[in-house]
């Protein structure tokens, strides 16, 4: 078995009640690799976080959002071979 971590995005289209929900490819085969791509997310959206953050709000001022977030989630891959 392998651990990957994946950068989820879940945003809210304003008057929607239905989230959308998209993996950010690729998958990291670390967790330090998520958090610098998370914090390379974060920095293109104009956010400061901590290094150690797992996931982030970014803004949605002008957009067609209510909210937009990303995070880090651990997912187990197992060989089915």
């Amino acid at each position: 078995m392998t651990n990957v971590y994946v950068i989820i995005n879940e945003s809210l289209p304003k008057g929607s009640d239905l989230v959308m929900t998209e993996i950010v490819p690729p998958a990291r085969w670390t967790y330090q690799e998520a958090l610098d791509d998370l914090a390379d997310i974060a920095y293109d959206n104009g956010v400061a976080v901590d290094k150690s953050d797992s996931s982030v709000y970014v803004p949605v001022n002008g957009t067609h959002l209510e909210s937009d977030e990303y995070y880090i989630i651990e997912l187990e891959v197992t060989d089915r071979g």
